[in-house]
């Protein structure tokens, strides 16, 4: 009898743990586990640390606030999870060009194997056939071009980087759900691949990689590129940039802790 009961017991005391992931303690985790990425740049969470004007902020302390533009809206998914949702009509976050969201890839304070670039975050698009920022760098003039993670017209996922703001390289890889959750994730490793992870499948591009992203002069966008032109008409609830390539491992435990909120 004694052993049933401590068996109840720690089966009680595991239901409380999952309640108190599951009722907004989640999001705390989500948040501390995505600030322990090596090189972060920047992290937001544009459902759940919001100024008065929308503007969204920077969480992990470095100060990078992304402007409000359009009327997006916060919703909370399955009362668990709060996003931002983007109707795909003049919607988006940025933020002008600055040295923090210039990462070229070979930042010597970075080791020189972990060099490169990661970007990426949670993700839900309504809509496919047209290309749309996801988060990124780039826009369609002279020199505008450094690095984006998108969905593509064929509704795949997509990383390009330039090698001189006109130029890009280019990995694309499997199809992303439409009107689903997805974990996106690019990773530019220099002279080396281009690699993009969705939910947990991969696609890698070893051809003609460039030693350095160009240092273009777009905005920083989150739901756009191509100054409010490629516009997501979906939902994010987290973004994140790395000047470092993140490590396949770290990206999986990423992934394998979050993704129970998302449902995928």
């Amino acid at each position: 009898m004694n052993g049933l009961l401590r068996q109840e017991a720690r089966q009680e005391a595991a239901a409380d743990r999952t309640a108190g992931l599951e009722s907004g303690l989640g999001i705390g985790v989500l948040a501390s586990l995505f600030m322990g990425l090596p090189g972060l740049r920047g992290l937001w969470l544009p459902g759940a640390s919001v100024a008065e004007t929308g503007n969204v902020s920077d969480i992990s302390g470095q100060g990078r606030t992304l402007t409000y533009n359009g009327n997006p809206t916060i919703n909370l998914h399955n009362a668990l999870v709060p996003y931002l949702d983007l109707d795909g009509t003049g919607d988006f976050l940025s933020r002008p060009d600055e040295n923090g969201l210039d990462v070229a890839g070979t930042e010597t304070y970075i080791a020189s194997g972990l060099r490169g670039l990661t970007v990426g975050g949670w993700f839900w698009s309504n809509a496919g056939g047209a290309a749309q920022g996801l988060i990124g760098k780039r826009n369609a003039v002279v020199g505008g071009h450094s690095y984006l993670l998108e969905t593509s017209a064929s509704n795949a996922l997509s990383l390009l980087v330039s090698t001189d703001g006109n130029t890009d390289v280019t990995v694309t890889g499997t199809v992303f759900p439409t009107a689903g959750w997805f974990f996106a994730v690019g990773r530019f490793t220099p002279s080396t691949e281009l690699k993009i992870f969705m939910n947990g499948s991969t696609a890698t591009n070893t051809t003609s990689i460039p030693a350095s992203i160009f240092n273009g002069s777009s905005a920083f966008q989150i739901g756009s590129f191509n100054a409010g032109v490629n516009l997501l008409v979906g939902r994010c609830a987290l973004g994140f940039l790395c000047a470092a390539a993140v490590p396949d491992s770290i990206l999986a435990t990423a992934l394998a802790m979050s993704r129970g909120l998302f449902g995928v």
